[in-house]
Formats: C-alpha cells, sequence, structure tokens
C-alpha cells in the first residue's frame, strides 16, 4: 500500500482525482504522465496491482496519432502522441511500427517555416515552445526506436533553431512563441471579443516579449527528452547537456523564496505558478538523477522546488494556481497580458507536469539523492527569508 504522504503517494491521489472527475482525459501529456506513473508504481517496493491495471489501460487508449488531441497552440494537434512514442522506445512491438510510420511522415511532411521548423500550419510561421514539446521529444524516441541517426539529427535541428529564434541569451529565458503577422481572434481566446478590444490590443507581435513559465517548461521538456535519449557518444550530447544545464542555471535567480517559479518568470509581481514550476522541476530531477547536472548547485533549489509545489497539491489530488491556456494573450503576448492571465484549479496542464515530477522525485529518494516527501516539507516550510 503506497503511503499517501510520499511522492508517489501524492500522485496517487492525483491519478484518482483525474479518474473521478474526468479531468482532461484525452490530453496527450496527462496520459503520458499516467503511463511513466504506473510503470513507476509497478517497479515500487510494494507495488499493487491497481498499477498494473492503469497501465495497460492507458495503452488502450493511446492512439499513436491522436485524432483529436488540441494542445495550447491554437488549432494544432500533437501529431504523434507521446505516450505512443515513449513505449515504442521503450520496446513495446505494438507500436514500433505504426510510431516510426508517424515520425517518418513528421519528419516528410511536416509543416515548417522558411528556416525548416516545424510551425503551425493554420499560422505559418508561427512558432510556440509547445510546438518544440510536441515533436523534439517524439524525434528523440524515434531515433532510440529506429536506431536512426536521421531523426536525432532532425530534433537536434529543431532545438537549435528554436533556441534561436526564441531564447533570450540576456535574460537566460525563453520567450514562449514568435508570429510573423498580426493574432486573430481564435489565437487570442478572450472573454471579450468585441471589435472595439480587438482594434486596441491584437497587433503585429514578432516575439512575443513576456517570459511564461510553462512555455519555459516546454522547452525545458524538450531538451530534457532529447538529452536524456540522446547516445552518450553522439557528438552533440556534451554541447547540449551544457546548454541545459546553463538553461537550468538561467531560471535559478528567479525561484522566489518559498520555492516557485511564477506566471511570468522575470515578474514576481505575478502570480506563483504550479505548471512552469512542476516543468522547471522535472527538469532539474532529470539532470540530477543521472549526474548529468550539478548535484551540489542543484539539489537544494529542487527540494525547495518540491516543498513548494507540495503546498499547491491538495490533499485529495488538486492543483492551485495552474495558469490558463492561451498561446498568445492579448493578442501581444507582452509581460503584463501573461501576468493578467488569471489562474485555475486542476487544469491537466498543471496535473501533467506534477505528476512528472513527483514521480522522479520518488526516484530521486530511492536513490538516496533527496529528502522523503515529509523530510523535505520540513527542512523548507516556506517562510525562508
Amino acid at each position: 500500500m503506497i503511503d499517501e504522504e510520499c511522492y508517489l503517494g501524492r500522485c496517487s491521489a492525483a491519478y484518482r482525482k483525474i479518474m473521478k472527475k474526468g479531468i482532461g482525459s484525452a490530453d496527450p501529456l496527462l496520459v503520458f504522465s499516467i503511463l511513466r506513473l504506473a510503470k513507476v508504481a509497478m517497479n515500487a517496493e510494494d507495488p499493487s496491482a491497481e498499477w498494473s491495471e492503469i497501465y495497460t489501460r492507458c495503452q488502450a487508449q493511446i492512439e499513436t496519432v491522436p485524432r483529436q488531441a488540441p494542445g495550447e497552440t491554437a488549432g494544432l494537434d500533437w501529431p504523434i502522441h507521446p505516450g505512443a512514442a515513449w513505449m515504442a522506445a521503450r520496446g513495446n512491438e505494438a507500436y514500433v511500427k505504426p510510431f516510426l510510420e508517424a515520425a517518418e511522415k513528421l519528419v516528410e511532411n511536416g509543416h515548417r517555416n522558411g528556416d525548416g521548423l516545424f510551425d503551425d500550419p493554420k499560422y505559418p510561421g508561427h512558432l510556440s515552445t509547445e510546438i518544440a514539446a510536441m515533436t523534439i521529444p517524439a524525434l528523440a524516441w524515434a531515433g532510440v526506436c529506429g536506431k536512426d541517426e536521421r531523426f536525432f539529427d532532425e530534433a537536434i535541428r529543431q532545438f537549435e533553431g528554436y533556441m534561436a529564434a526564441l531564447y533570450d541569451p540576456a535574460a537566460r529565458l525563453w520567450h514562449p512563441g514568435y508570429l510573423p503577422g498580426r493574432a486573430s481572434a481564435e489565437m487570442w481566446p478572450v472573454r471579450d471579443k468585441t471589435p472595439q478590444s480587438q482594434a486596441l490590443y491584437l497587433k503585429h507581435t514578432g516575439r512575443f516579449p513576456g517570459c511564461w513559465g510553462r512555455g519555459e517548461g516546454y522547452a525545458l521538456f524538450a531538451l530534457s527528452e532529447l538529452v536524456f535519449e540522446l547516445p552518450d557518444g553522439h557528438p552533440k550530447k556534451a554541447e547540449l547537456l551544457k546548454i541545459r544545464e546553463d538553461m537550468l542555471a538561467g531560471v535559478l535567480p528567479y525561484q522566489d523564496p518559498e520555492g516557485m517559479w511564477h506566471q511570468v518568470l522575470d515578474d514576481w509581481g505575478s502570480y506563483a505558478e504550479s505548471s512552469g514550476s512542476a516543468w522547471i522541476l522535472y527538469a532539474v530531477e532529470r539532470g540530477l538523477k543521472r549526474g548529468t547536472i550539478d548535484r551540489a548547485r542543484f539539489s537544494v533549489p529542487c527540494q525547495r522546488g518540491l516543498a513548494g509545489l507540495a503546498r499547491y497539491l491538495t490533499w485529495d489530488g488538486g492543483i492551485f494556481n495552474v495558469s490558463q491556456g492561451c498561446v498568445c494573450p492579448g493578442g501581444r503576448g507582452t509581460t503584463a497580458d501573461y501576468a493578467l492571465l488569471g489562474w485555475e484549479r486542476n487544469l491537466p496542464q498543471g496535473l501533467a507536469p506534477a505528476i512528472l515530477a513527483l514521480q522522479l522525485a520518488f526516484q530521486l529518494e530511492l536513490h538516496a539523492l533527496i529528502p522523503s516527501f515529509s523530510k523535505t516539507a520540513e527542512l523548507f516550510p516556506g517562510d525562508e527569508k
């Protein structure tokens, strides 16, 4: 029986909440997080038969190419289900052939901008870090599954191109998107869509000036999966590991004393936001587990972040302070537009990274790399100055 007051117990509570409320059951990243949670729980010291059933149930509902799995990028569906890609890369034969076919189709026919980066076919030239998260991990898993360097090369090309377009080396943060033209009303899903409000706010945006927490999380997820899957002998691996560590070092100054990162990363006046915080923690934990980042430097921020995130989790598996999804708030994507974009409870965009971060924290605890859930809460009670 899993102790509720542990990392895995909190994941279990979140899963029960999802099943009870039917929260985002078709969301690709949420299903992916549950699939991986079930795999971790099945390997726990005292596994429950329930997790084997959950794992089987997740597999049954995953299609390699989701029919309707829209992301936050307006009107754009995930081209490959991350759960299917991950299972294929881990040797599940039922998914290998259809997944590799889908990956080939993505490389050959995926819509690209003039620089060869995957973009939004409804708004050609529109880039977002979510598109990077949709495509780069899938290509990395295809490289593992098909033992084909072409997929790794394409994943690296995409990441490097996206970084050139959206990363701000001065702030050491990512901007969430780029739009070569004016945001449409569909891309800007505001409550008040009067002609007056649109004329006031919509404009030619270029690179979105705000630094949105979840947008940073999508970029970190893309790179974390890529460097995890790249073979150790790959000529680009050391360089990409250094980029990942530099990116993580870049977000450390924006972690608040309570352990959280905010809706707008470089604006502490914006609210503490749980989904972006969880994605950052997941990326840190990936590095800590493999020893590919400086453990002495990142262990304490990781623990403080886990304690901070726990304060936004409810006893029954809910989560507070999840940013509303909007690819281009205000039609401009400025710092103020993102700061004014409110938060909600129990959105799948927050539950997915929280489940991923907590299950990885459980694995770090097993390897004696971080303390237990309760001990971490004692060490970082949230009143540090």
